[in-house]
């Protein structure tokens, strides 16, 4: 089984109110994250259904959620979901006769409870109990002795025990499988967490409990599909094809042989499907290919499945659920995306910090295409002497109150399976053993920010004066026709100077650690600047002295396009479209500006007019850069 990867230390979790006797209270709620294959014994089986019946649960699919989790306490607990009278109207008069719950980790023996919850007598009460000799890992299928017939106005709280320990991890839930997220009353524990006996709700955060119920009956009309969860890629190029998914499943009294799915964008037709799958009564996907039309303007559209037949008839009942939309938005041309923008927020007075290293390793190692700017701040305390009001404003505005954390494209993931907390940071503090896993997680993420398109390119260019200092750069680029529609008239461009080899204490770590990547100045103001644009191309220029205390050999100029930065920007249009980076002196091409003394100066670099490294002369113009900094240009013939 695969696990997502969410945290590696105990998380503290805030619990909320769901009625009178479900309460709040504050626990720890730990969460393991190593990622490995699929262990037979952990694969989903499928449940035996009977003639009419159905599975009920915030998912019915039999697969098995990736993310485990552990209450960091010993004792005999209950984990459970609670069903609404909104979500139990279809299943009114029918039987529950089955519960299944999945584990991460066999617990020994276990009881199933059945439970109604009323408002008006504030009383959970049990109406169904049968005990479960022994558990295993993964689904674990349990039929009631006493079937419960579901009745209208009450909620029904389904729940099995479980014995917790400090380390152990044995539940599991659906924030990896389920499109529709967590829901309120998904993730319920009984015990004594913190304020005694009673039961806490633990809000949706990680989504819900992997506990269904199978259910016998109802009110179900006799031919009736629900489609839900359609996904498909955020921006598509016109013209060209994209992937879609969506999920599908009986939820009449009778299977249909044969139905029609109709595909539409903007409200037209522009596919149909006849009986993609063959009907269950559990969740299926269906997934598919199509064609945005030629000609489709720019911008925000629809894309709708529709169940349209159902064995030659249009559908009349219950057809709320019959459709399933995605928002997509279109575009006509892009650029290259050339690197993503990685900040990361650290402290050398922060003990927790030097975690953070093996995580960044490995990321390095999975891909290349992001460039880094480590914010030192005063988190937990001040005195980090690499500290720049800079980064302290921008640690702020983007949220960082902790460290060592991460912002990745100043993109706000709401994937909860990839951001349980809702912020626009990430923990980047790891040990070494979960530092692969936790690279896998953040490169997932990275990728996730890069789904709307780059729409306009960057090129540096700099000249360092290394008697005087001065460092001037030029910044330049150009922009698709789209530009303006998805990243915005007022998009500004940001320019920051980092010092790689910085040598101070460290907290947690060496006496003489040392710091790459370190923020020194932002070079435009750090909600960025306007764009220079002349037509479709533009070229912002800047002149800084670089003070004495800093290696000029180890500065590195970053620049990067999105949204700008204030501090009333909502937390979802704060995005970075494109970024680049390059060493001071030199440009994007690899090739230096930097001027001084020439006095027995050796070739250190050579390439060919384009900017490629060359280890050799080659026919043709070469650029020798030389020690000195210099740069010739020669003719091999």
């Amino acid at each position: 089984m695969k696990k997502t990867f969410v945290s590696l230390l105990a998380l503290l979790m805030a619990f909320t109110t769901s009625n009178a006797q479900i309460r709040n209270t504050q626990a720890d709620m730990q969460s393991i994250s190593v990622t490995q294959a699929q262990d037979p014994a952990k694969a989903p089986n499928r449940i035996a259904l009977d003639e009419n019946e159905r599975i009920m649960g915030y998912y019915t699919t039999d697969e098995i959620g990736g993310t485990a989790l552990g209450l960091g306490k010993n004792g005999l607990f209950k984990a459970a979901v609670e069903f609404t009278p909104t979500h139990l109207t279809p299943f009114i008069g029918g039987q529950i006769t089955k519960v299944r719950f999945a584990l991460n980790e066999t617990v020994g023996a276990s009881k199933v409870t059945v439970c109604t919850v009323t408002f008006n007598g504030n009383t959970v009460t049990p109406v169904s109990e049968v005990e479960v000799p022994s558990t295993q890992v993964g689904w674990n299928d349990v039929t009631l002795t006493e079937p419960v017939t579901i009745q209208e106005g009450l909620d029904y709280l389904i729940a099995f025990d479980f014995m917790s320990k400090t380390s152990g991890y044995p539940l599991l839930t659906d924030m990896d499988i389920n499109p529709e997220g967590g829901v309120n009353g998904g993730f319920l524990i009984y015990g004594n967490i913190g304020n005694g006996d009673m039961w806490y709700n633990n809000g949706t955060s990680y989504g819900n409990l992997c506990i269904q119920a199978v259910v016998k009956g109802g009110t179900f009309p006799d031919e009736d599909i629900t489609v839900n969860g359609l996904t498909t890629e955020q921006y598509i190029k016109t013209g060209e094809s994209t992937d879609y998914s969506y999920t599908i499943r009986n939820n009449g009294n009778i299977i249909p042989g044969q139905y029609t799915m109709d595909l539409l964008f903007d409200g037209e037709v522009i596919q149909t499907t006849d009986t993609p799958v063959e009907l269950k009564n559990v969740a299926q996907t269906v997934s598919g290919s199509v064609t945005i039309p030629d000609g489709t303007p720019t911008g925000s559209h629809k894309l709708t499945v529709k169940v349209s037949k159902i064995n030659g008839n249009t559908p009349t009942e219950n057809t709320d659920d019959d459709i399933a939309e995605a928002d997509v938005n279109t575009y006509n041309s892009c650029m290259p995306r050339q690197k993503s923008l990685m900040e990361e927020f650290t402290a050398t007075t922060c003990p927790a910090c030097p975690y953070a290293e093996p995580v960044i390793a490995a990321l390095e190692k999975l891909r290349d295409d992001f460039v880094i700017v480590a914010h030192h701040t005063d988190i937990p305390a001040p005195g980090d002497p690499m500290t720049c009001n800079e980064a302290l404003d921008i640690s702020y505005i983007l949220g960082a109150r902790s460290n060592p954390s991460g912002v990745f494209n100043r993109y706000f993931v709401t994937d909860a399976s990839l951001n349980q907390d809702g912020q626009l940071y990430f923990g980047l503090g790891y040990d070494a053993m979960y530092a692969d896993a936790a690279a896998d997680m953040f490169s997932k993420v990275i990728d996730l920010s890069n789904s709307m398109p780059a729409f306009a390119s960057i090129n540096i260019n700099t000249q360092l004066d290394k008697e005087t200092r001065q460092l001037n750069i030029e910044v330049s680029g150009n922009r698709t026709e789209d530009f303006d529609t998805f990243v915005g008239e007022d998009a500004v461009l940001s320019v920051y100077l980092t010092e790689d080899g910085i040598v101070a204490k460290q907290s947690g770590g060496s006496a003489n650690a040392v710091h790459n990547n370190v923020m020194r100045k932002a070079i435009t103001d750090i909600s960025g600047e306007a764009i220079a644009w002349n037509g479709d191309a533009y070229s912002n220029t800047y002149s800084f002295t670089l003070p004495a205390e800093w290696n000029a050999d180890n500065v590195n100029v970053v620049a990067f396009i999105g949204r700008p930065l204030n501090r009333t920007s909502r937390i979802n249009d704060l995005w970075v479209n494109n970024a680049e980076t390059c060493k001071a002196g030199y440009g994007t091409s690899g090739i230096s500006g930097t001027t001084a003394d020439k006095t027995n100066a050796t070739e250190t670099a050579r390439y060919t007019a384009d900017g490629r490294k060359i280890s050799e002369p080659v026919k043709g113009l070469n650029i020798i850069r030389m020690s000195d900094g210099t740069i010739r240009k020669v003719i091999v013939k």
